[in-house]
């Protein structure tokens, strides 16, 4: 499992998942930004090119509706993922609370 926190899709993100080759990446992917600098925390795009960078990886996103600075809901990473056909097995998006076994 890796955990990658508050970061953005980035080449030191895409060494360790290809160096440690994760079964679960936990993602934030609010899309959070400061200004106009663009995300500071993987945003919705960012977050569907790991799962198509990732092969059989199972992603959590998780960290939105959470935070004042964000952009990315649930439901609009949902409908991009429908939409680059991403599966519902592929990408979790849990709801606050919401245990996954």
């Amino acid at each position: 499992m890796y955990w990658t926190g508050d970061t953005i899709y980035c080449d030191d993100v895409k060494k360790v998942i290809t160096i440690h080759k994760p079964d679960y990446i936990i993602t934030h992917s609010c899309g959070a930004t400061l200004d106009d600098s663009g995300p500071i925390i993987m945003d919705a795009e960012q977050t569907i090119e790991l799962c198509k960078d990732t092969g059989d990886a199972v992603i959590i996103a998780v960290h939105m509706e959470a935070l004042d600075h964000a952009t990315v809901t649930r439901n609009n990473l949902r409908n991009l993922a429908d939409k680059e056909s991403i599966s519902r097995e592929k990408l979790l998006i849990p709801e606050d609370g919401q245990t996954i076994g």
